[in-house]
């Protein structure tokens, strides 16, 4: 997400209220527009980006929708598996009492 850099940590905080799992703010390349700044965001894959991030613009007062870049990365393939770890359930198994452990043997 490119923004203005006065603006850069309104919006990123701004983002995470409004569905971004995570955000990092880059230095720009001395070669570049240094008022211009980038803000990498981190969506789950059902998330819609565009309303995130128009929500976030709209909750500080920008004027202008931000330009933005998806990008389906592999390497944030964590972010899948972690979500998939919320959707199992801990089971106590049988036996003993609550406050005691009841471990599980594997083989043998």
């Amino acid at each position: 997400i490119f923004c203005r850099k006065h603006v850069s940590d309104m919006l990123s905080e701004a983002l995470l209220c409004f569905g971004a799992s995570s955000t990092s703010i880059d230095e720009p390349d001395k070669s570049k527009d240094e008022d211009e700044i980038c803000i990498n965001s981190i969506f789950t894959e059902d998330q819609d980006v565009s309303t995130c991030i128009s929500h976030a613009a709209d909750s500080i007062g920008l004027k202008e929708m931000p330009s933005y870049e998806v990008i389906n990365n592999e390497k944030y393939e964590w972010i899948k598996k972690a979500k998939a770890r919320r959707q199992f359930k801990v089971l106590r198994l049988g036996g003993g009492s609550q406050d005691e452990p009841r471990q599980a043997s594997v083989g043998g």
